[in-house]
């Protein structure tokens, strides 16, 4: 179909990026393809939605049972202060 230009949208749930390799349009309003889990290329954060490519780092985390820190929600997240009372 889209060889032919009939393709106007494909769904899919495939994560491996073969419609990438087709030559599809992935996501917005130009995109071919919507997604609907996803891909194995990036990480969307469960609490503010924010996608973020893996990195390495980040899969040795996931591999060891851990998650990282999603960056946008640490911009966000003002850090603990310790506050000393000097007599």
């Amino acid at each position: 179909m889209h060889d032919r230009g009939k393709l106007v949208r494909c769904y899919t749930h495939n994560i491996d990026g073969i419609e990438t390799l087709e030559g599809l349009t992935i996501g917005g309003k130009e995109g071919q393809v919507c997604q609907l889990l996803g891909d194995i290329h990036t990480l969307r954060c469960d609490c503010c939605n924010g996608v973020h490519e893996y990195t390495m780092e980040w899969m040795e985390m996931l591999l060891d049972g851990d998650a990282p820190d999603c960056p946008e929600c640490e911009k966000k997240c003002t850090p603990y202060r310790k506050y000393i009372a000097y007599s």
